[in-house]
Formats: C-alpha cells, structure tokens, sequence
C-alpha cells in the first residue's frame, strides 16, 4: 500500500512541480524551458528530490543564474505545492540538476553491455 501511495505522490508532485516551473518561466521570462524529469521520494514521503533540466542546455554561467532563480522560488513552490495537493504534510523539495546528454551517454554505455 505504501509503495503504491508513494507512487501517486510522485507523480503528483512531478507534474504540479512541472506546470510551477512553467509558470515560472513565464513570470520570469526564463528563454529556457524548464523540465521536471523525475522525483525521487524518500520511503517516509517526507523528502522530495525533483529532477530539474533545461532546455536548450544553458553556459555555465547562465545555469548558475538559473538556478539561483529556482532555489529562491522553493518556498514559494512548496506553498503551491500545499494548495493543490489535498495532503497533510509537503515533502521537504530538494532540487536537483538532471543532465539529459549525460543520461543519453550512460543509456548507450548499458545498452552495449547488455
């Protein structure tokens, strides 16, 4: 039972996680687009680590403005977050960087191992 309410608060949290980071965007006209690949959820449900990628890839500079951008924006996420999902207690979000081409790379690596 854990693991399937675990599931469906994935889920929920990746895609209100998703349409906040478009909204986001907008509010702060971002040019890049923002991606939630994935949500990684701690077996108490208390820790949410949100996968966080952008589109087209940004300098290293520009990710770190970025970035600064999002993690000032983690409380107001979690208020979000609050108002639309009908649970007791918002996981802790902790935000992290997901590198597609690095994924495309090790994707390629495990396929010709196996």
């Amino acid at each position: 039972m854990r693991g399937m309410r675990q599931e469906r608060l994935k889920a929920l949290l990746q895609a209100e996680t998703a349409v906040f980071m478009m909204n986001l965007r907008q509010d702060m006209e971002i040019s890049e687009l923002i991606g939630v690949d994935d949500v990684l959820m701690t077996s108490d449900l208390k820790q949410a680590t949100v996968w966080i990628s952008f589109t087209p890839q940004p300098t290293e500079g520009r990710a770190k403005v970025l970035w600064s951008h999002l993690q000032k924006a983690l409380p107001k996420l979690k208020s979000w977050l609050a108002e639309r999902l009908e649970i007791r207690q918002i996981p802790q979000i902790v935000l992290e960087f997901s590198n597609p081409e690095e994924e495309y790379k090790l994707d390629r690596i495990f396929d010709e191992l196996t």
